[in-house]
C-alpha cells in the first residue's frame, strides 16, 4: 500500500519524484538534500470486516531552505486532507487500495534541524483503507 501512496503523491504534488526526492521508510544516503519521506508507524485491521483497516503514516520533509520544506509538507498535507475517497494507483504485484478517509490530529509541525542543518517538518496521518 505504501508504494501506491507514493505513486499517488508523485502524481499529485508536482515537485515530487519517487527515488529522486520522494522515499519510503528511510532516506537513502545518496538522497538529495531536499527530500520527502513517507513511512508507516502503526496499523490495525477491523476484525469485523477483513478488507478494511487503519494505517498510521508519518510524512517527514527536509530541505536546505525553510520555505521549500514548509511548502512541500503543506502540499502533501493538502493532497491527503482535502480529497474524499482516494483510489490509489494499482502497482503490479500488489492489491488495489482505496483510502476512505484521512485524519490528522494537527497541521504539519516544524521539528527543527537534522544532523546537517536542514529544516525538518513532520506530519502524521491515520488512513482508513479498504482493499478494492
Amino acid at each position: 500500500m505504501l508504494k501506491s501512496l507514493l505513486t499517488y503523491l508523485e502524481t499529485n504534488v508536482a515537485a515530487l519524484d519517487i527515488d529522486t526526492n520522494l522515499f519510503m521508510e528511510f532516506f537513502p544516503t545518496w538522497a538529495a538534500a531536499d527530500a520527502v519521506l513517507v513511512s508507516v508507524f502503526t496499523g490495525s485491521e477491523d476484525q469485523r470486516v477483513t478488507d478494511r483497516y487503519e494505517v498510521g503514516v508519518a510524512v517527514t520533509v527536509r530541505a536546505d531552505q525553510q520555505a521549500t520544506a514548509y511548502s512541500w509538507i503543506l502540499a502533501v498535507h493538502d493532497v491527503l486532507r482535502i480529497r474524499g475517497a482516494i483510489a490509489l494507483p494499482l502497482i503490479t504485484g500488489e492489491e488495489r487500495y482505496q483510502i476512505n478517509s484521512v485524519s490528522s490530529a494537527a497541521r504539519p509541525q516544524r521539528v527543527g534541524f537534522d544532523e546537517k542543518g536542514r529544516h525538518v517538518y513532520s506530519s502524521n496521518y491515520v488512513l482508513a483503507c479498504q482493499r478494492i
